[in-house]
């Protein structure tokens, strides 16, 4: 995508290679993990990671290192048959600030994150992830504020360490 010099394209000019962050569901969950914090196969580039129901998975010649990876927002529901909640605890405890946990109370494995925009889940998981990169890929003023926000809304709970 950053090679893109494509005019006609509709990315064209529109990626700041200097801030660039990374998310994805479920399987692109895992792999989200393993960009940020894995050693074998790592991307530097990313500056703010989003994964959302994946987990640690072990990448072959390559370990989880606390120390290497971006700010994190992990956001699970507690009720995910697929990936286990647990993967989320874990993932939040090995890796470090600055990170946050959203969780989505009773959530499963794909309604947090699909359907319409109004569904209080999908609403909180979109507006997290948006405040979350406003918060550390345009350090925009306020961002803070409406990512921490998003845990006083009904069925989701938000931990979060922001020091470092």
């Amino acid at each position: 995508l950053l090679a893109n010099d494509d005019p006609d394209s509709p990315l064209s000019g529109r990626i700041d290679p200097d801030r660039i962050g990374a998310a994805g569901q479920s399987l692109g969950g895992m792999t989200t993990f393993g960009l940020a914090f894995n050693t074998c196969c790592g991307d530097r580039r990313i500056d703010a990671a989003v994964p959302m129901a994946g987990e640690l998975l072990p990448f072959p010649g390559g370990d989880y290192d606390p120390m290497i990876g971006p700010p994190l927002l992990i956001i699970h529901g507690d009720a995910d048959d697929t990936v286990p909640y647990s993967s989320a605890i874990e993932a939040y405890h090995l890796l470090l600030p600055p990170k946050l946990l959203l969780t989505h109370v009773g959530g499963g494995h794909v309604a947090p994150y699909v359907g319409s925009r109004n569904a209080p889940a999908v609403a909180a998981t979109i507006d997290a992830s948006i405040a979350f990169f406003d918060l550390f890929l345009k350090h925009e003023r306020g961002a803070r504020e409406r990512l921490l926000a998003i845990g006083e809304r009904p069925d989701v709970a938000l931990q979060y360490d922001l020091g470092r």
